[in-house]
């Protein structure tokens, strides 16, 4: 019983043993650095950084259907004339020839944060007369036009006093006058535009 046993473990041992000594395992690929890599089973593939394609990148002077940026000319800046009277103090802009500022002499506001100054017809940051042109059934704002005034200042005396504000633009020209009372509130205003094109345009 026992030499069966015996036996038995010793073919076990020939059958596990043989087929190493008859079939050895192949070497391992080693790598250029003598390292065994039994990992790869097939061909690596390398890309060298010098001929790798790189995206050119345009310069800032070398780009193409953008218009080179040019700077705007400067608006002039506005400026307000003053018209004085007994009874007011008026501000008109040059900017639009419009009415900015309307104070009464003779009169004190009540409004609250006021403290007792005259009253005041023009809100803050508006204006009051903005001018525009009507010729058939177009309409043409005077307001952005830059006018030039017939006087920095007006004092209204006894016989009265005119202001009249002119502008130009292409072969256009407008002029707006005003025409004030020492003895009145109320103002008169009148315009005039010559030189229009076939369209109206100023």
């Amino acid at each position: 019983m026992e030499r069966r046993v015996i036996l038995f473990i010793v073919l076990t041992l020939l059958v596990i043993a043989l087929p190493v000594v008859l079939f050895p395992p192949k070497p391992a690929v080693r790598r250029s650095g003598g390292q065994a890599d039994t990992t790869l089973t097939g061909p690596t593939v390398t890309e060298s950084t010098a001929t790798r394609p790189t995206p050119s990148v345009p310069s800032l002077g070398s780009r193409q259907g953008r218009p080179p940026v040019r700077p705007t000319a400067r608006e002039t800046p506005a400026e307000t004339v003053w018209v004085t009277s007994p009874l007011y103090r008026l501000g008109f802009s040059t900017r639009g020839a419009r009415l900015v500022w309307a104070e009464l002499l003779q009169y004190h506001s009540f409004a609250p944060g006021d403290s007792g100054r005259h009253v005041q017809l023009v809100p803050p940051g508006q204006a009051l007369l903005v001018h525009r042109l009507v010729v058939g059934s177009d309409t043409a704002s005077l307001a952005d036009l830059a006018f030039t005034a017939s006087e920095r200042a007006v004092q209204v005396g006894q016989t009265g006093q005119t202001l009249t504000f002119t502008a130009r633009r292409g072969g256009a020209q407008a002029a707006i006058t005003y025409t004030f009372d020492p003895a009145e509130y109320r103002f008169g205003v009148r315009g005039h535009v010559i030189g229009l094109s076939g369209s109206g345009a100023v």
